[in-house]
């Protein structure tokens, strides 16, 4: 009978492997249900994105699964097209999210100071 490791133990190699393996194990489901879910041509512009932006990718597979789970793809797999879509969907949501927005404070424009206080 093995024993998990304390908190703050040095993870053996076998716990390494086991995590690698469970980790392999999960990468070859999503890649398994990505192709279930995709046409050719969207599997591939997808592995285009991941190779430039894997985050973007991983967000929209993040997204396609959610889809698939909710079972908001019932018109059989997805497009070339809806993919494209859905990258641009997600460039559009990049772009409301990035810059700085600066609100900048005037003094001496408060329309308060236009009153004449000197005669109370």
């Amino acid at each position: 009978m093995q024993c998990a490791p304390a908190f703050g133990a040095i993870p053996s190699t076998a716990d390494l492997q086991k995590k690698r393996d469970e980790q392999d194990e999960e990468e070859d489901k999503q890649t398994q249900i990505m192709a279930k879910i995709c046409s050719p041509d969207a599997l591939a512009t997808l592995n285009k994105l991941d190779l430039s932006q894997p985050e973007k990718a991983e967000k929209l597979r993040s997204q396609l699964y959610r889809m698939w789970l909710q079972e908001q793809l019932k018109n059989g797999p997805v497009g070339d097209a809806y993919m494209k879509k859905l990258i641009a969907e997600l460039d559009g949501q990049d772009a409301n999210t990035r810059g700085v927005a600066l609100d900048r404070r005037r003094f001496g424009d408060d329309s308060d100071s236009d009153v004449d206080l000197d005669g109370l």
